[in-house]
């Protein structure tokens, strides 16, 4: 098969911008082959892709400290996966989030807590602890609950719903 490039396909190309691509294309042109030509641009494009990184929850926890005058819950869960900014030499973060309560019988209290975690750092976040500290009256019972955590990175629109169950313990 003979395989040249025309002056069309190679005024799609900016060399000057892609010397690379231009030499492959010129390659192309002298004969050396269109399965060379197909390969290197494979390559080309691949190297040139940002991965997508995609928001994820992980080592949630929950308990809670019977009161006199109800319960004290304590949750944390940690998220990965979220876009960062870089700002001179700050790296920016921010994750809105806010926990569903679902009682024993079904009945669920949305947002029960809510917040932005805007952070900053010197150097890129491998991962954000969210944590949160609820106070629960005496009007709720013994019994396992389920905590629902959304969580919304606002720099690249992504979302998650992660649970952890809970169980309130008289003591």
């Amino acid at each position: 098969m003979n395989f040249r490039i025309t002056e069309s396909v190679k005024s799609l190309f900016n060399f000057k911008k892609a010397p690379l691509l231009g030499r492959a294309c010129l390659a192309v042109r002298q004969g050396v082959g269109v399965r060379l030509f197909i390969i290197f641009l494979l390559v080309f494009i691949s190297c040139g892709k940002k991965e997508e990184v995609k928001l994820q929850t992980f080592s949630a926890e929950a308990f809670a400290f019977s009161l006199p005058e109800g319960w004290e819950v304590n949750a944390t869960i940690r998220v990965k996966g979220f876009m960062q900014n870089k700002v001179k030499d700050t790296f920016i973060a921010k994750l809105e989030y806010s926990v569903d309560l679902v009682k024993p019988n079904g009945e669920s209290i949305k947002a029960l807590a809510k917040d932005i975690a805007d952070e900053e750092n010197t150097e890129e976040f491998s991962d954000l602890p969210i944590e949160v500290q609820i106070n629960l009256d005496a009007k709720y019972l013994p019994g396992k609950y389920k905590l629902i955590f959304n969580i919304k990175d606002e720099l690249s629109g992504q979302q998650i719903i992660s649970e952890k169950e809970l169980e309130l313990i008289k003591q």
